[in-house]
């Protein structure tokens, strides 16, 4: 929940408040970095104390890709499965968990389709003459694509550890817009062409490195 709720506090931060200047702005993204990134580092909190208290063992036998550490971990401090705190815990941390991947999710699509609808379709394909109508259509065509290829890649990934899945996919991101932002920021000479060089090949980088990379086995044993 921590993950998936923290990966969308900017989208929703930038939909309900503006910054006056740009000294704000960049003020803003510090903290909202500065928040996730501390958020993050309650993760590997989280995962210690359950290979610590319920074992990877135990955490294996339920899901072999290790997703279950958390709620185990929450099911282990109410007092185990036995328990009725303990299983009230597990409970409520996978309706968190669930509850948050599923409006983050529905957030991504919407600002997905968004954006292909208007940054793509009405800022390079038709230009500025298209009508709301055709927004719209454009919108939902998006969405059905987005949403389809989300759940082939997930039906894909089945088994995997999604944390661990989350974070390969930040690296991508990251590499496409971290030095963007950074440049576009604190860089005065910063243009279009820059930006756009720069994420495609932050992009192209990133996933080449990871399609060659062990943790592409994950979770196979490693020699």
């Amino acid at each position: 929940a921590l993950v998936f709720g923290t990966a969308g506090l900017p989208h929703i931060l930038m939909r309900f408040f503006t910054v006056p200047t740009a000294q704000e702005a960049r003020k803003s993204v510090i903290w909202a970095m500065a928040i996730i990134g501390g958020f993050y580092v309650l993760t590997l909190f989280l995962g210690l104390g359950a290979a610590i208290n319920v074992g990877s063992a135990n955490i294996r036998s339920v899901d072999a890709g290790g997703n279950m550490a958390a709620p185990l971990l929450a099911q282990f401090l109410g007092g185990g499965a036995d328990s009725f705190f303990g299983n009230l815990f597990l409970a409520f941390v996978a309706a968190v968990a669930f509850a948050t991947i599923v409006a983050v999710v529905a957030g991504l699509v919407l600002a997905a389709a968004s954006a292909m609808a208007h940054d793509l379709y009405v800022g390079v394909i038709r230009g500025e003459h298209v009508t709301p109508q055709e927004q719209v259509k454009a919108a939902r065509i998006a969405t059905v694509f987005v949403g389809a290829l989300a759940i082939a890649i997930g039906i894909a990934a089945k088994g995997q550890n999604v944390a661990h899945l989350v974070a390969l996919a930040f690296a991508v991101a990251a590499s496409a817009n971290f030095p963007c932002v950074l440049l576009t920021l604190y860089w005065k000479r910063c243009n279009t062409g820059g930006i756009v060089a720069g994420m495609i090949i932050g992009t192209l980088t990133a996933i080449g490195l990871v399609m060659v990379s062990p943790n592409m086995t994950y979770p196979k044993a490693v020699k």
